[in-house]
């Protein structure tokens, strides 16, 4: 499965998904950054390959908190959905 994203530089290494946020300035949350996000953890979701996503900052001056997460303990986005007006977001 291609992974490519305006706001994130995706990279797989076996069930592992490694994604840098990539989205200046400062790597802040908007319109790009949350469709990106949404598509990547849809996809992901998708394929049973992956098991596990790791965020990461593609800029070493604004980091992030690393992110493990493990889809079977979290369950799918569309669990989330539907909630505040009908959106994950």
């Amino acid at each position: 499965m291609p992974l490519h994203f305006q706001t994130l530089r995706v990279r797989t290494d076996g069930a592992v998904v490694f994604a840098d946020i990539a989205a200046p300035p400062m790597n802040l949350l908007g319109t790009e950054l949350v469709r990106d996000l949404v598509s990547l953890i849809e996809r992901a979701e998708a394929d049973a390959t992956f098991q596990v996503l790791v965020f990461a900052s593609a800029d070493p001056d604004y980091s992030l908190r690393t992110l493990l997460a493990r889809w079977d303990s979290l369950g799918p986005l569309s669990a989330f959905r539907g909630r505040r007006g009908g959106s994950a977001w």
